[in-house]
């Protein structure tokens, strides 16, 4: 599967680096399938564990998500979604860029690196197939991986089949790349349905949306970028693109200052993980 996918992910790649994700982001969150909120998305997500020891027991208790069937991190439970909000205790939050490896992708992260940022990437298959060394050396910046589906296409209109070889195509590539499967899925066009949901479930992966959408592959401008970015509050998520379309550079350019402006306000900028986990 590895080796067809990179074979097949050059061609595949061109193609997407040149739509990018275009007007295929809509203003408004669309969600499809049962939205939950029953159960905890650290439950729905996670395989069944063992009794928890006093001081797992304390760590869970600290970092539990607050149910929320707005909040940007999806699970699955009783056959429907089930979604949360992150820890907000810590005045953690993520920075995160979709739909890379691209061009622009080496120069947004040095950027962070130089600024001692973390962030996450969500990373097409199809790119990564492409542009390998560019996710390796992400990675080795302190990046997080993780999984946006191999050629981007809206998730809930495919069929199960589909829906698993595109997340489990992704990360067998990663697996190959970095040498580890990555646990957190965002979906193109933030559509996520409970088919989604379920494949997730049993790959033990979590859904990532986000709390502030920059709109940045509109090229608003890098004001615009920055001022959209700093409007997120603690425990929130930022959205942004590392490639797709013509250009990322006023999203590299954007970085500095979002960053700086994110630690005068006292926040600490964190991966996903980090944040799902009240780290």
């Amino acid at each position: 599967m590895v080796l067809l996918g990179l074979v097949l992910g050059v061609i595949v790649a061109i193609v997407v680096a040149a739509q990018g994700c275009g007007s295929n982001h809509p203003s408004r969150r669309t969600f499809h399938g049962s939205v939950g909120g029953a159960t905890d998305v650290a439950a729905a997500a996670a395989p069944p564990a063992k009794a928890a020891t006093n001081n797992e027991a304390k760590a869970t208790h600290h970092s539990a998500r607050q149910r929320d069937p707005s909040g940007p991190f999806v699970g699955f439970a009783r056959g429907h979604i089930a979604r949360a909000d992150a820890p907000r205790a810590g005045r953690a939050v993520a920075l995160t860029f979709d739909d890379g490896p691209g061009p622009q992708t080496a120069a947004i992260v040095d950027e962070l690196r130089q600024l001692h940022a973390r962030a996450t990437f969500f990373v097409v298959g199809s790119m990564a197939a492409a542009r390998p060394s560019v996710v390796e050396a992400t990675a080795r910046a302190g990046m997080q991986i993780a999984n946006h589906t191999w050629s981007h296409p809206a998730m809930p209109p495919l069929s199960l089949a589909a829906q698993r070889l595109q997340i489990d195509s992704t990360n067998s590539l990663l697996r190959h790349i970095i040498g580890r499967s990555p646990r957190y899925f965002r979906p193109p066009n933030w559509r996520i349905g409970s088919r989604t949901a379920g494949v997730l479930h049993a790959e033990h992966m979590i859904g990532v949306l986000r709390t502030v959408d920059t709109r940045d592959w509109t090229l608003p401008g890098t004001r615009t970028i920055v001022r959209k970015a700093l409007r997120v509050k603690p425990g929130g998520i930022v959205a942004m693109h590392d490639a797709g379309g013509a250009t990322r550079s006023q999203t590299v350019a954007a970085v500095p200052a979002i960053v700086r402006g994110l630690r005068r306000r006292h926040l600490r900028l964190v991966t996903v993980d980090e944040l799902y986990r009240g780290r």
